[in-house]
Order: structure tokens, then C-alpha cells, then sequence
């Protein structure tokens, strides 16, 4: 065995490593002041032509945000790569050659792009209409000069002629034109966990249709392992901004070197599980998907935010553009919806405790309700023996309704329906409060207790259990339920119309308002030889005026435990997710993704925001947190474009020779066949021979490591080394960087920088280091000293 294939294996290649640092603070150093007046704190920047990447490298001093940078100028790309190296953040903050004519990013997607040279990228084919294309509603486009060479008249001007009349002068980090991109009338946002609060689970988004695209991708990446205790549990989307409620560790996954928590279950006596680990509130970036804070939650709220199997209707999560709304530690408060920090504590939460139930001789853990609503700068907060309504900035109490036994709760009209003791329906008005508008008993129907509520243009459904259906946690079956819809009017309570929806084919009273009729979910006679259907009824008399199967053995619906969600032109399909027409009917599936199974997923912002799963039913599906588009004809289509290789900065360069033996280890496991083994001797007796720090990158902010930990690569911090010709070879992967050591001493002998994330080894070949990134190129390198080598040489 030679000296080099033993060093392999006794070297420790030893990195900085990404630390978390203990709090959960924004960046010491000071941001520069364009971010400071764009108000962007965290994020993804683009920066279109970052040059030399001088400001580019002022703007990293958040570590919090992440920031890419766009050049056309080969040169000026080498020198700003090596100007971030030099500083410590390439990596988080990275740059590309790329023609700037069409934007490589998809639409509304950049919490701040600063256009620098404005004029110079004006003349090299780039618009306004595409840099505001890619920045995201409610979010700055910043055109100008980072130097100071551009005259304010002459700013005025070029945005004037480009059709720009509504933009603000700013004069700091140079001379900025700031534009705030308005947010689509078309987008609509995901408030509560069932849309809205009056639990019509119908987005109004007309941006969104049939997925083409995946925007973005979160953690956690749940691996299928059937724990229950695995499930997000609610999600709502507002002011662009995304929160979702998780088990504790999943959000923040361990780093190397610490024990993974241990999870504990507690099992009823039905021997249904049921999660008593800790649980947080994660906010996420909608448009991008970057994590901006999370929030724990005490012992004392893990009944209350985490929605198990039965909880159908408890909601203790709701956005608005500023705030959140939750339980946090027995309390029900408002929290900075930018920061997650506590801006009012408005009451004790209402008590729960679980407890089981006996229903035709099954047991099944049942929580007592409670639920949040907002609407109009009121809070409501329900529970069983208390409604209570909050106005929202002063925190004052306005009035309270003692309940006998609160099951549901809704606004709608201005008004509070309240379902008490499974019968009695109790209206008040949401800002009067008092005497009851109107009430109703539900019993005089004789078609079993009311289990649920919903309103939409004045028509107040309340659906009455005739037959209860079977809920199956094994099989999934269920089915075999009876419902009646009972439609009143909502200023009144008349009662308008009737349906007895039969043979539902599930225990889920699946109920949606859309494309003007009212939507009940149950399995189709003869015509629909026993498939699962949709039946539209006339919302002013009940008929029948459509019913909708679905075509060949796709299954339509919710699945065990979450509610069907719908927008104005489509059904969502759940396994796999599809979208079926409400005009016509037909489905066009999404065989890559599937819904979970007891947390709604939730249309918003133009996107399908599908959450973990862990169930194995469907398992060939794209996991984590994930954000999914439609087709648009703005976005930009894939380009050739010409390799970095060609470009006249390299044309001089020629692989020196490297030469090498046959019991190197010049790539991956060894050898092409990866047989991860050799023909040579070894004693098996190791000691270290060197040691060399090769990271020396800054950490960015914990949230961001977590991203990275939280994938499925688990977040490796360097390539496995490979040994050619004397010299160790290895990629750093969130560097950007191949690094080539002296195989005897350890010590550096080059390093390249390429234009993105690293996660093979390199491979040694023809005097060739080889390696493959994610900018989408493989680099060919001279082996011998890390040079570009032109294409072809």
C-alpha cells in the first residue's frame, strides 16, 4: 500500500462547521443601509449587477438573509467570488454569470432586488416589467447606482421612460429609485385553518390552477415512518408569510455531535397514540420559503395546537398582515407577525381536557372545542362553557356568552353563529353582542345532533349527523354516514331547504361553497356505479344541478382526518393531488405529491402549500414543506447558455500533467464500479497525521443551518476526500469550494470557487479534477493547480 492511499485513510479533514449560535437574533453587524430603508431583515436579495461584488459583500452582514448576486461580466463574477470568500460568506451569499435579458427566477419570488448601473443593464436588455416579475408583492425593486455616479435627474428620467411613476428617491448606499411591487388582485390569502372564519375551506385565488412547477422546498422532510406524532398540524398563510404549527424537533433538527431527542408516546385505552412532545409555530417566507422565526410552545398548549385525529374543528392559529393569533403558555395572544414577538396577551385560554368517548361500543379520545376567529379588527375566542370577543388593538373585552356547550363557533355577516350543545344555534351580533339577532333549535328537525356550521352570501348551513359514519384509522375506509344540510337564512334563521346526503364515503362531512352551488361529498348511485361523487345543490332551494365523479379509480376527497379545500374553479384531489373542474369535471393529476392526512393543506398567494407527511400509503411523493406554482407564460424558459469554460478569462489556461497510481483513490468509493475497496495491504493500526481547517465561512443564523441540516443529505458539511497524485481532494458543499491538499502535510495547495452548492466528491481523471454543481455545470479543472480548463482543450 502506498504512502498516499494510507494517508486516506488516517488524514482528518477538519471544518469550521456551521454552528448554531444560542439566541435567535438578526446579525450584529450592522446591515448596510439600503436594507435598513428597503425594511428587509430577512430573505432572499438578488442583486443584478453586482460587479466586483463590493456592496454585494456589504449586504451579507445580515446573517439572516440570503443574496445572490447576477453578472454578465466574466471577470468581474471571479473577483466577486473571491472577494465573499475572502470575506467569509460565499456560500450563504453567492454569484452567477448570467445574461440579464430574462431573469432565471420565478415570479414573486425576491424580498428585494437592487438593480445596480441602472444604466448599464438598462442597455444590456433588461426591463423593469422583468425585475419587478420576479420580486415579491409588497416587497422593494431597487434601481440605481451603488457608486454614485447616477445623477438624480438622470434616475428620474430612466424610470420615467421605462413607465415607472410611482417610486420614492433614496440616497444612501448611493442613488436608489425604490418601487414597491403592489400585491395581485387575483392572489388570495389562507387566514385560518379552514380559509376563513366562516369555514367556507374555498380559496378565492384565481392566480392559482394546475401545478407545473415546484416554487420552493422546506423541511422537515418527514422519511415515512407512520408516527403520528410526525404531523404538522395546522397552516395559514397572510402579509406573506406562512405558519405552520410542528413537533418541536423537526424544526430545528440536531447538529453533528448531538443526541436526537427521544420521542415519548402515551397510548389510550382504545390504543390509539396520541403526541405529548413539545410543539412550535414556524414562520416561513410564502414567497421563497425562507424560515424567519419560530416560537415555542409551553406543555400547557400541546392539547390545544396540536389538532389530533379527532379534533375536527378546534383552530388555535390565525394570520392577518401584522399579527398572529394563538395559545402561547395558557394564553391566548397576538404575536409580531415579522418577528414572532408577543404584542398583546388577551385572555386565559379556555381549559381542555382530553378525555374518551363511547360511541356503538368503540372508544375514541375526544378534545373539547375551542377555536380563534378573527374578522374586522375583532377577536373571537371560543370554547365550551365561554365565547368571548376581544377588540384587537386596545385588547378590551366588548362582551362575553356563556355557553351550556359550545361544538362550533363562526363569523360571518358581522355576526357570531355559535352551535351550543350540539342543538341550539345562537346568533349574535359581532359587535353588539347581548341579546341573540336570532336563534334556532335544531332538534325540531329530528335528523340527529348538528355537528357543524358554515356561511357564505347570507346562507348559513348547519349539518345534522342522522347516521354516523365510521372513521377508521387502519384501513381508512370509513364511510356509511348519513348528513342532512339544513340551509337557513342568515339574517333570520328561516329555514330555506333540506338535503340528506347519503352513503358518505367517509366520516368527514365534507361541505364547500363554490362556482356558485353548494358542494356535498358522498358516493353516486347507479350513474356513478358507486364512486366516490361531488353533488351540487342550488344554494336558494336545495336542487340537484350537478354531480360530478371522478373518471377511472381515482379517489376524490379528504383523506382520514383533514377537511376537502377547493378554490372557485377546482376540487382538490388528495392521493395523488389533482384538480378536478367543477364545470366539467375533469381531473388533471399531480402524481408527485399527495395531501396529508389530518392537517388541510392551504391555497394561497398564487401557490398549493402542501404540508410534511410521514404516512407510507403513497410513497413515492416529493417530501417536506412545499410551495407549488402554476404555468405562466412570464416565467422564463430553460436557455442554453454558454459555458463559463469558454469565456476568453480561461482560453490560455491547459491541464498540467498530474501524474498518478494505481492505488490512488481518485473518486467516489474508489473506483467506477464504487466497490469501496482496493488490492492493497493495510495493518488497520490508524493515527492521525495531520489536521487542517479548511471552512473558515461565518456561520449564518440557525434557522438557515437548520434548512440545511433538515434535508435529506443530512446536511453533510464536506464531500467524502478522494486521493490522486499526492494531493486530497474535497468538496466543502455550502462553500461553493473544491480545496486540494498536500496529501502529506495537510497543507492547502488550491482552491476554486464555483457558482454553486457542492454534494459529490470530485472525480480524478486525464490530469482532470472533475466535479459536478448545482449551477447546473460540471468544471473541468487542471488537477495539478485547480485552473478552469477551456472547453474543449
Amino acid at each position: 500500500m502506498n504512502k498516499v492511499t494510507a494517508l486516506l485513510l488516517t488524514a482528518v479533514l477538519a471544518l469550521a462547521g456551521l454552528s448554531v449560535r444560542a439566541d435567535n437574533q438578526p446579525a450584529t453587524t450592522e446591515s448596510p443601509e439600503i436594507l435598513q430603508e428597503a425594511k428587509v431583515t430577512d430573505g432572499l436579495v438578488i442583486h443584478l449587477g453586482c460587479g466586483d461584488g463590493v456592496l454585494t459583500a456589504e449586504l451579507a452582514g445580515n446573517d439572516r438573509i440570503i443574496v445572490q448576486g447576477l453578472e454578465e461580466d466574466v471577470a468581474a463574477v471571479e473577483k466577486a467570488r473571491q472577494r465573499l470568500s475572502a470575506c467569509g460568506v460565499y456560500g450563504r451569499v453567492s454569484v452567477e454569470q448570467s445574461n440579464l435579458v430574462k431573469l432565471p427566477y420565478a415570479n414573486h419570488l425576491a424580498d428585494l432586488v437592487i438593480v445596480d448601473d441602472l444604466p448599464r443593464l438598462l442597455a444590456a436588455g433588461l426591463t423593469v416589467d422583468e425585475v419587478l416579475r420576479v420580486t415579491a408583492p409588497g416587497h422593494i425593486a431597487a434601481f440605481g447606482s451603488s457608486t454614485g455616479g447616477l445623477a438624480e435627474n438622470h434616475l428620474r428620467a430612466l424610470m420615467l421612460s421605462a413607465g415607472i411613476k410611482e417610486f420614492t428617491i433614496i440616497k444612501k448606499s448611493g442613488m436608489w429609485a425604490f418601487v414597491c411591487k403592489p400585491r395581485p388582485a387575483d392572489m388570495d390569502e389562507w387566514t385560518h385553518r379552514f380559509h376563513d372564519p366562516s369555514m367556507t375551506l374555498v380559496s378565492q385565488d384565481s392566480a392559482f390552477g394546475p401545478i407545473e412547477n415546484l416554487r420552493w422546498q422546506g423541511g422537515p422532510r418527514f422519511n415515512g415512518t407512520g408516527a403520528f406524532g410526525c404531523y404538522a398540524d395546522c397552516c395559514v398563510s397572510a402579509g406573506g408569510r406562512s405558519f405552520f404549527v410542528l413537533p418541536k424537533h423537526d424544526v430545528l433538527p440536531p447538529l453533528r455531535n448531538e443526541t436526537p431527542p427521544v420521542l415519548t408516546f402515551t397510548a389510550l385505552s382504545d390504543g390509539v397514540l396520541t403526541q405529548p412532545c413539545p410543539r412550535c409555530l414556524v414562520a416561513r417566507d410564502a414567497w421563497n420559503g425562507l424560515p424567519l422565526w419560530v416560537c415555542d410552545y409551553g406543555t400547557e398548549d400541546i392539547n390545544a395546537v396540536g389538532s389530533p385525529m379527532f379534533c375536527d374543528l378546534n383552530c388555535l392559529l390565525v394570520a392577518t398582515e401584522k399579527l398572529v393569533f394563538t395559545q402561547l403558555k395558557g394564553r391566548v395572544v397576538a404575536l409580531d407577525a415579522a418577528t414572532g414577538k408577543l404584542v398583546k396577551d388577551y385572555c386565559p385560554a379556555p381549559e381542555l381536557k382530553r378525555r374518551i368517548v363511547v360511541q356503538d361500543n368503540a372508544s375514541a379520545p375526544e378534545l373539547p372545542f375551542i377555536k380563534i376567529l378573527y374578522c374586522q379588527n375583532r377577536l373571537v375566542v371560543a370554547g365550551e362553557k365561554i365565547v368571548s370577543v376581544f377588540d384587537v388593538g386596545s385588547g378590551k373585552e366588548l362582551w362575553t356568552f356563556h355557553p351550556v356547550n359550545c361544538t362550533a363557533a363562526i363569523l360571518g355577516g358581522n355576526r357570531v353563529f355559535i352551535l351550543d350543545n350540539k342543538k341550539d344555534i345562537i346568533v349574535f351580533d359581532l359587535e353588539a353582542g347581548g341579546t341573540p339577532a336570532w336563534q334556532q333549535d335544531a332538534s325540531q328537525w329530528n335528523n340527529g345532533p348538528a355537528k357543524r356550521l358554515f356561511f357564505k352570501n347570507n346562507l348559513l348551513v348547519v349539518i345534522t349527523e342522522k347516521k354516523p359514519g365510521i372513521r377508521c384509522l387502519v384501513n381508512l375506509s370509513g364511510g356509511g354516514g348519513e348528513i342532512v344540510l339544513n340551509a337557513l337564512k342568515g339574517d333570520d334563521g328561516k329555514l330555506r331547504w333540506q338535503y340528506l346526503a347519503a352513503a358518505l364515503r367517509s366520516g368527514r362531512h365534507n361541505i364547500l361553497y363554490a362556482d356558485g352551488l353548494v358542494w356535498v361529498s358522498e358516493m353516486a348511485g347507479d350513474a356513478g356505479k358507486g364512486r366516490p361523487s361531488w353533488t351540487g345543490l342550488d344554494p336558494d332551494s336545495g336542487t340537484v344541478k350537478k354531480q360530478l365523479t371522478t373518471p377511472g379509480s381515482q379517489a376524490t376527497g379528504a383523506t382520514c382526518s383533514a377537511f376537502d379545500i377547493a378554490t372557485e374553479r377546482f376540487f382538490l384531489n388528495a392521493r395523488p393531488v389533482g384538480f378536478q373542474s367543477w364545470e366539467d369535471g375533469k381531473i388533471i393529476l399531480f402524481c408527485e405529491q399527495r395531501t396529508t392526512c389530518r392537517t388541510e393543506d392551504m391555497i394561497a398567494n398564487g401557490l398549493l402549500y402542501v404540508n410534511p407527511n410521514i404516512c407510507l400509503c403513497v410513497t413515492p411523493c416529493i417530501r417536506g414543506f412545499d410551495a407549488y406554482g402554476p404555468g405562466n407564460i412570464n416565467e422564463p424558459q430553460p436557455e442554453l447558455v454558454e459555458s463559463p469554460a469558454r469565456h476568453p478569462i480561461s482560453a490560455t489556461v491547459v491541464p498540467a500533467p498530474f501524474a498518478t497510481s494505481a492505488l490512488d483513490w481518485p473518486m467516489f468509493r474508489g473506483d467506477p464500479r464504487r466497490s469501496g475497496s482496493m488490492a492493497a495491504a493495510f495493518s488497520g493500526n490508524c493515527t492521525r497525521s495531520w489536521e487542517t481547517r479548511l471552512n473558515d465561512a461565518k456561520p449564518p443564523h440557525a434557522l438557515l443551518i437548520s434548512e440545511w441540516n433538515g434535508r435529506m443529505s443530512q446536511g453533510d458539511l464536506m464531500t467524502s476526500p478522494v486521493v490522486a497524485g499526492g494531493l486530497v481532494f474535497v468538496g466543502i458543499c455550502e462553500t461553493h469550494a473544491v480545496v486540494a491538499c498536500d496529501a502529506t502535510t495537510g497543507k492547502p495547495v488550491w482552491r476554486f470557487n464555483t457558482g454553486g452548492r457542492l454534494d459529490t466528491p470530485p472525480t480524478i481523471c486525464d490530469n482532470m479534477c472533475l466535479v459536478g454543481c448545482y449551477d447546473g455545470w460540471v468544471y473541468g479543472l487542471s488537477a495539478a493547480d485547480g485552473a478552469l480548463v477551456p472547453q474543449p482543450y
